[in-house]
């Protein structure tokens, strides 16, 4: 049960709050390497996790969570500068957060000063419908249902 995973993490009591790095050391966010920002996505206080935004946080990524609240929940994730809109900027730094995490040293600099760039392009051209150089939370949606 979610209140046994919360006191694994180090919490005595239901009113305890969870520092931030206590809550990224859980196994399906280790690896993630957006986990800072899904943390502070949810964290209600920089002093870290309540029990009620650990559930919150857990709500979303469950099985039962609809794909509208996933949506919105990762666009906010990959929104940087959090003006509601995903930019050209925004989009490099997702890409250039994946190539950090899962690529090898010598792949990362053969593709980081060329394909980078490339690919946050090709993600306008597929996404950005209205041509205003910002992918909208409902272009988002449209292209995470395309996948």
């Amino acid at each position: 049960n979610l209140w046994e995973v919360f006191q694994s993490l180090g919490a005595l009591k239901k009113d305890s709050v969870l520092p931030i790095e206590e809550v990224q050391k859980l196994k399906c966010l280790t690896c993630n390497p957006f986990k800072d920002k899904i943390c502070q996505l949810f964290a209600s206080s920089d002093d870290g996790f309540t029990f009620e935004d650990f559930l919150d946080m857990c709500s979303v990524f469950s099985k039962q969570a609809t794909f509208e609240v996933k949506a919105r929940v990762m666009f906010h994730v990959f929104d940087k500068d959090d003006d509601g809109q995903l930019s050209e900027e925004d989009v490099t730094a997702l890409i250039s957060r994946l190539v950090d995490k899962y690529m090898t040293a010598s792949t990362k600099r053969n593709v980081k000063d060329i394909s980078i760039p490339a690919a946050a392009a090709k993600v306008f051209e597929e996404c950005d419908i209205d041509g205003n150089k910002k992918i909208s939370l409902n272009e988002f949606k449209t292209l995470c249902e395309n996948l």
